[in-house]
This record gives C-alpha cells, structure tokens and sequence, in this order.
C-alpha cells in the first residue's frame, strides 16, 4: 500500500467539493461520506469535520482538519488505511480528470528544483 500524506489528502478533497470534478466528484465525495459515518458514526469527529469541509469548501482550514483526521484514523486502523488508500487513488483519478493537477514530493526525497504541474507547451530551460 502506498502511503499518503494529510496535503494529499487535503488536495483531493478541495478538489472534490469544489465541484471541479463534476459528477464523478460528488459520488467519490459521497464514497467518502458513507465510509466515515459508518466507520465512525455520524456524531465521530471525522463526521463532523467532513460536514465542516462540506459546508465550507474554500476554507482550507476546514479541509485540513479533515484531512488530519482521517489521516490519523489510516494511521491507528490498517483497514481504515487500506480503503482510504484505494479511495485516494479512485478520487484523484476522478479529481485529475477535470484539468486539476495533484503532485506531492514526500517522504526522503531531496529535490534541489521541481517544477510541478499538469500540462506543459512549449519546451522548459532551467539554465
């Protein structure tokens, strides 16, 4: 299983309730959703904070808190881990899929330049 960070996280999830990602976007959110509240239960701090994101999609604070959370959550329960993982996957397929880009540098990675994006024209000189 590949690991994942609380900012990939965070990125997917902006980009779902943004509505960047449509339609596909609303049913991985709503994925999301029925995972916590049965997991957790809807009164669980994952719960509220994913209502929290919800109703307040351009506040970041509000989208890392979730993210946070559920992050927490992958690292104390392996099977929780192991579907967020394979949610992550699925909804940044569904998030990139509209034009958005996700790229994370992680872990032990020593990167003296990194140009980060989605698609490139035209050729790129770092001289």
């Amino acid at each position: 299983m590949e690991p994942f960070t609380v900012e990939a996280i965070a990125a997917t999830v902006t980009a779902l309730i943004s509505g960047a990602a449509g339609e596909a976007g609303k049913s991985t959110w709503t994925g999301l959703k029925t995972f916590v509240t049965t997991r957790w239960g809807r009164d669980s701090a994952p719960a509220a904070a994913l209502t929290a994101a919800e109703e307040t999609p351009n506040d970041p604070a509000a989208t890392r808190a979730l993210a946070g959370l559920l992050h927490d959550a992958a690292d104390r329960e392996p099977e929780a881990a192991a579907w967020l993982s394979r949610w992550l996957d699925q909804a940044g397929t569904v998030a990139n899929a509209s034009g958005a880009a996700h790229n994370t540098i992680a872990g032990t990675a020593n990167v003296r330049t990194a140009i980060q994006g989605y698609q490139f024209n035209g050729d790129i000189n770092l001289s």
